[in-house]
């Protein structure tokens, strides 16, 4: 009998370890559910998140685009503007080329009338220039005059040519100043 009840005490302490166990691994499992429940509900909540940030994500790219497209349409329309207001420049500045040789040859034009009613009648040959007086008389006022014609038609032909590269340079082309005249 006393080997009976060393045997139940044995089997009792085992039962009362086990049952220790038991709790134990029992309220591990518990812990464990509670910490899965948890992770499930921030799971839960961070793909929400991530669903309405992909959302606004796929929103801003699609305003990103569309201001792309507005605003690659505007800078065509001013590249269109700037070429038709350079070429519109270049027509005005051709006109204004001519304006000024035609207003320079009217000003030697009334020049070379006013001089000659005032000192005798000076001869032009077929290039503009003053041809040699055949006739003596007043020599000298004509050699001045004459001097004073061919400086004036100087300076015109300069302030012209610094016109031109000023305006070429303004719009910044590449000009060939043998060719300006």
């Amino acid at each position: 009998m006393a080997a009976l009840r060393s045997e139940r005490d044995e089997l009792q302490e085992r039962m009362k370890t086990e049952q220790q166990s038991a709790e134990e691994s029992s309220r591990r499992a518990d812990d464990l559910q509670r910490k899965v429940d948890q992770n499930a509900g921030e799971l839960a909540q961070v793909t929400a998140e991530l669903k309405q940030l992909s959302t606004e994500r796929q929103e801003a790219e699609a305003r990103a685009g569309e201001q792309q497209e507005s605003a690659q349409a505007l800078i065509r329309k001013l590249e269109a503007d700037w070429t038709t207001a350079v070429e519109r420049n270049v027509r005005f500045e051709e006109e204004l080329v001519t304006l000024r040789k035609e207003r320079d040859g009217l000003t030697l034009q009334i020049k070379t009338e006013k001089l000659g009613r005032v000192g005798g009648a000076f001869p032009i040959d077929e290039h503009g220039r003053y041809a040699r007086a055949t006739f003596r008389g007043n020599f000298q006022v004509r050699v001045n005059t004459a001097s004073h014609i061919h400086r004036q038609r100087h300076l015109a032909a300069i302030r012209r040519h610094g016109e031109k590269f000023f305006v070429a340079g303004f719009f910044r082309r590449q000009v060939n100043r043998f060719a300006v005249r």
